[in-house]
């Protein structure tokens, strides 16, 4: 377990469904350029884990600013739509709607249930 979070620094607890409690680890790792959405979803899984939610990304970079530079960032989350999903800016306190083309900076979590 620990060799699975060396790489990532606690961004945040939070509590889920049935009020269970999860970590959310970011990963140092950071892709190269700004992706699109499909894109950022398949870098994240190759690092073995996971797109954040728009809250995860608002916690996640209150308590590590250092670890977002500019904006916005691609979220997991995404309306029935389709055509779109839910980024996030660190100027803004709420998320935003982006088509799933456009090229966004990508962050990438693990959750670990406490």
């Amino acid at each position: 377990m620990m060799q699975y979070l060396e790489d990532s620094s606690l961004a945040t607890v939070l509590v889920g469904t049935r009020h269970s409690a999860y970590g959310v680890f970011l990963l140092h790792a950071k892709p190269e350029t700004m992706l699109d959405w499909e894109s950022a979803k398949a870098w994240a899984k190759s690092v073995g884990a996971d797109l954040p939610t728009v809250q995860e990304l608002s916690h996640a970079s209150e308590s590590l600013p250092d670890s977002f530079v500019g904006s916005p960032y691609w979220s997991k989350e995404y309306p029935p739509s389709g055509e779109v999903a839910w980024s996030k800016s660190l100027a803004s306190e709420h998320g935003e709607l982006i088509f799933k083309q456009e090229k966004c900076l990508a962050v990438a979590v693990r959750r670990i249930c406490i």
